[in-house]
């Protein structure tokens, strides 16, 4: 114990604590068993064969927190334990490096260590200066009926075969080969023989006889005929070099051919370049576009809101003028109708003569046009009339060409001959008739299209579906990426199956539906769910109109509705549906407005929800059960996060693609576990943001994992995903060093 400074008596005593402490913490007996011998040697050291005491304890130690043994066999253990002690330490503490034979000793303690195996052979420890070369040897030792195939084979061999090196580690490798033959090997003694004779050999010691020489010259006289022949093949190898010479430049015009093949390759691939240049200039302009549509309309709207702001001005004028008209009227005049668009002048009882002191009342042709009147002054019985300004008539109906006339009426007057009161039509109506008119010239729809190719039912659907693989390559080609499921989607839109595409959020369904409308060359319109019927049929205006929802124009003009969250709208509203579900050739269906509208044959719906279609579940818990009628109509396709479609977003970073997989390995693992969805789930979507944050060097590696796979979980459930990732991230090495960063994260928030 001289050898030990302070220090290492104060470490010898802890390690001895440690081990008591977890031997009184188990409850198994067979362990309690080694306890008490523990306790025992710990008061009477002087019997302990294992010196000293701690390293006795260091060993106890091992064995219950590394080995995989059963506690049954660890008197065997401690006892075989004590015999390897005696061959390892023959002066016990005063044995030649000591220190580093106690680190060996305790490494046999391991799993695969020579003490828990019963494999330490003394002789062949001797034969190794360097006794980590011994653990390395026993490492290989995996058979069963060890002692008799290390006592038989092993050993002698070792002994025998160690004089034939001279470098140790040399000797080590060839050990290990020879054990791991011994232990496959049915004739271990055959091995045995040819082992050593190949290192007599290495060495130059023959077992040469007459028998052999003679045996040797044999070999020499075939090996030179053998030579003769060779010489032979030679020439006629030579003359068959020049008849091929000769012959090779048939080959030249095969060289061109496949030099004319990599050209058309190069071609193809600069097309792809020029094509991908030119979506990204189409995009720049799509995108200069949308800004100046946005000044347009907001230009527009400025315009008709100070419109209208006028046109109300007017009516209050309009409304104050007629009623000092109205006041002042004399009796036979009963009342001024303010009209948007035609002037009419009447006032007189039938056959009455024009009223005295009324000047500039001209008449109307037959066109319906008057003279007008221009500053008229009627006067009678007291009554004055104000300056009424252009646009009056005589009794027949014409267009108010004035406009916007001098009392700021906006619009003619018409005077009533008989005692029937007009209504009022009101300014109003002119900007309704303005308003109208803008909102309808917002739809671009103007004239019904072509039915597609590749939804034409006259021509062969395998033809059809070759051409959109055929587009489908191409976008390939140009680095878009497909989800697993899309073929058998787009075989059921061009089929007008009626596709109801089920999966969890963020895993492609509406990018997919964006592609198919790619591939088809058709408009696809995100209809979003179904609250009530009008978001389907629309509805009348107040001013009579019709609003034509996005259904309309998808039905009519053939294109792509997508009903998305249709699970998460208003079940009696989806019923709607129905009519337009059955697919009936020639069909038809007639809106609100009256209008008898034929289902155009490009026509398709496509839905999509969360769930399928019967109900709310853990994750999305606000969804109602589709109606049975509605889901009949539908074909359900599920629609999984695809993780090829993943692995190839997250291709320039393998580290976070790994990290994805197992982060949803875990939340896998968490929802079997709890009988339900994991919350929190990592989507495509999140792949896709991730990527965007390390292209641009956004947010740090913590930022990420704060954001993506951290925040809003709860705790529980972040320590479960965290260990249960410890246990597979040796499969997943790239992933290490964002696994210690998530742990390190997870680990100051458990405290």
């Amino acid at each position: 114990m001289g050898i030990f400074s302070l220090l290492g008596k104060n470490e010898e005593t802890e390690i001895i604590n440690d081990t008591e402490r977890i031997l009184r913490d188990s409850y198994n007996p067979e362990i309690k068993a080694v306890l008490n011998r523990f306790n025992y040697l710990k008061a009477h050291r002087n019997e302990c064969k294992i010196e000293p005491f701690s390293l006795y304890a260091a060993a106890v130690k091992v064995l219950l927190t590394v080995s995989d043994i059963s506690p049954k066999a660890y008197k065997q253990i401690l006892d075989y334990a004590e015999n390897v002690y005696v061959d390892m330490f023959p002066f016990e503490e005063n044995t030649a490096d000591f220190e580093q034979l106690k680190l060996i000793f305790l490494e046999m303690f391991n799993k695969d260590g020579a003490i828990v195996k019963g494999i330490f052979i003394r002789d062949i420890y001797d034969v190794f200066t360097d006794k980590m070369n011994f653990l390395k040897w026993t490492r290989h030792i995996f058979s069963e009926n060890l002692n008799e195939l290390l006592i038989a084979y092993v050993k002698p061999y070792a002994v025998q075969a160690r004089v034939y090196f001279l470098d140790e580690d040399c000797f080590t490798a060839n050990l290990i080969d020879v054990t791991e033959k011994f232990q496959i090997s049915a004739d271990k003694q055959a091995v045995f023989d040819a082992e050593i004779e190949k290192l007599q050999h290495m060495t130059g010691i023959y077992d040469i006889n007459e028998s052999t020489i003679i045996d040797a010259v044999n070999k020499i006289k075939s090996a030179q005929l053998l030579h003769d022949k060779i010489s032979g093949l030679m020439k006629v190898v030579d003359e068959r070099v020049t008849i091929l010479d000769s012959t090779s430049r048939s080959s030249v015009l095969d060289v061109k051919n496949i030099c004319d093949d990599e050209v058309k390759k190069a071609k193809y691939e600069l097309k792809i370049i020029d094509e991908k240049l030119k979506q990204a200039y189409d995009n720049c302009v799509a995108e200069q576009k949308q800004v100046v549509l946005y000044e347009k309309q907001k230009l527009l709207d400025e315009t008709f809101a100070e419109a209208e702001e006028r046109l109300s001005a007017l009516k209050r004028a309009a409304e104050k003028t007629i009623n000092t008209v109205k006041f002042e009227m004399p009796e036979g005049l009963t009342e001024m109708v303010l009209d948007a668009s035609q002037v009419r002048f009447s006032g007189m009882n039938p056959g009455a003569p024009n009223m005295p002191g009324m000047s500039g009342i001209g008449t109307n042709d037959a066109a319906g046009s008057g003279t007008g009147m221009s500053g008229a002054t009627v006067s009678g019985a007291g009554f004055t009339a104000p300056n009424i300004g252009a646009g009056f008539d005589a009794g027949v109906e014409g267009p108010n060409s004035a406009g916007y006339a001098a009392s700021g009426f906006g619009a003619g007057i018409s005077i009533t001959s008989n005692a029937n009161v007009s209504a009022y039509q009101g300014a109003g109506q002119d900007y309704a008739r303005i308003y109208e008119h803008q909102v309808n010239s917002f739809d671009q729809d103007n004239e019904i299209p072509g039915v597609n190719p590749l939804l034409d039912e006259s021509r062969k659907f395998s033809d059809r579906l070759k051409e959109a693989m055929e587009r489908k390559a191409h976008l390939s080609a140009l680095g878009e990426h497909f989800h697993e499921m899309f073929d058998d989607v787009l075989i059921a839109v061009m089929e007008n199956a009626n596709p109801y595409l089920i999966g969890p959020s963020g895993c492609g369904k509406t990018y997919m539906v964006s592609q198919i409308a790619r591939i088809l060359e058709m408009e696809f319109i995100d209809i979003g769910y179904i609250n009530e019927e009008y978001d389907i049929l629309g509805f009348q205006t107040a001013n009579g109109g019709y609003s034509r929802p996005n259904f309309y124009r998808c039905y009519k003009y053939g294109k792509i509705a997508f009903c998305d969250e249709l699970d998460n709208g208003n079940s009696r509203a989806t019923v709607k549906l129905n009519s337009f579900l059955s697919n009936i050739k020639d069909a038809n269906y007639s809106f609100p407005n009256g209008e008898n509208v034929s289902r155009h044959p490009n026509f398709r719906l496509i839905g999509a929800g969360n769930t399928d279609g019967n109900g709310a579940n853990s994750n999305y818990n606000s969804r109602e059960k589709i109606e049975e009628s509605v889901q009949q109509r539908f074909t359900p396709i599920f629609i999984n996060y695809d993780n090829d479609v993943e692995k190839r977003i997250l291709s320039d970073y393998p580290e976070w693609y790994s990290f994805v997989v197992l982060f949803r390995m875990a939340t896998d693992e968490w929802g079997k576990k709890n009988y339900g969805d994991a919350p929190g789930i990592i989507t495509t979507r999140d792949a896709t943001r991730i990527k965007k944050y390390l292209d641009n060097q956004s947010f740090n590696m913590n930022k990420i994992l704060e954001y993506e796979f951290i925040q809003t979980k709860d705790i529980t459930y972040l320590a479960f995903i965290q260990d249960y990732i410890g246990q597979y991230i040796k499969d997943y090495q790239n992933a290490e060093q964002i696994y210690k960063e998530f742990s390190q994260i997870i680990n100051l928030r458990r405290g």
